[in-house]
């Protein structure tokens, strides 16, 4: 059965907060599955991820932590041989 979301947020770590407004970033990779499709709010989380930073070449602090960033919409999951990935 699916859920319908409604007031529920996801926390992302930056930068793939960024990359999600963006629009770069369409798939999160997570440990569970979810049961939940539609709209919801995301939540740029304080912790940086360092590697990804890194990665880009760039520095943690241009972007913006700790606050609500944006709207994103689930509109499916599957499983992964790493985990599952929420299709955004």
């Amino acid at each position: 059965m699916k859920i319908k979301s409604q007031n529920l947020a996801l926390s992302i770590r930056q930068p793939f907060a960024e990359q999600i407004m963006r629009g770069t970033k369409k798939i999160e990779y997570r440990n569970i599955n979810t049961n939940i499709l539609g709209r919801v709010y995301f939540y740029a989380s304080k912790t940086p991820h360092k590697k990804a930073f890194e990665k880009m070449k760039r520095k943690p602090g241009g972007f913006l932590v700790g606050v609500l960033v944006g709207t994103v919409e689930i509109v499916g999951c599957k499983k992964a041989s790493y985990g599952f990935e929420w299709k955004l």
